[in-house]
């Protein structure tokens, strides 16, 4: 794998995490995902994110593992991004454009709806005309762009 990818946040939370700190599921999972951030450590390519995937991922990191373990991952991506294997993407007015539009359109009900920060993936993927990687099916309903990680 080579060139440059958007990665939406559950799989860096799912491969920065210890396994058993996992559900069942993220555990199977895990595998796929820790591949492609080995593929990220390795140069093979470039990771973009729009800046709220990195409040994401620590918030999600603290709530489920404490603070000093969230700590540990933002000061991992810090260190990606010093790197330069990853970019990180400010929400501007076209991107926020772009991601509320993909919000009113794909959120038509509870339990199949379209978060903020996903949109804002999915909208940055179409803006830089990259792959998104995900570990959410929803995302192939909203773009072709979409390579859902899914271990079956």
């Amino acid at each position: 794998m080579t060139g440059d990818v958007v990665i939406d946040t559950n799989v860096f939370i799912v491969s920065l995490l210890n396994e058993e700190d996992l559900n069942e599921n993220e555990r199977n999972q895990r595998p796929m995902a820790v591949k492609y951030i080995n593929y990220l450590e390795r140069g093979d390519y470039t990771a973009h994110l729009p800046t709220i995937g990195v409040v994401e991922i620590c918030g999600v990191s603290r709530w489920e593992v404490g603070l000093a373990a969230a700590s540990a991952v933002r000061a991992r991506l810090a260190d990606w991004v010093s790197q330069r294997i990853m970019k990180l993407y400010d929400i501007n007015e076209d991107r926020m454009g772009s991601a509320s539009t993909l919000v009113m359109k794909h959120n038509v009900s509870h339990r199949k709806s379209l978060s903020a920060p996903d949109a804002s993936f999915i909208a940055l993927s179409e803006e830089l005309g990259f792959e998104v990687i995900t570990l959410e099916k929803k995302f192939e309903n909203v773009t072709d762009r979409a390579t859902v990680l899914d271990p079956s």
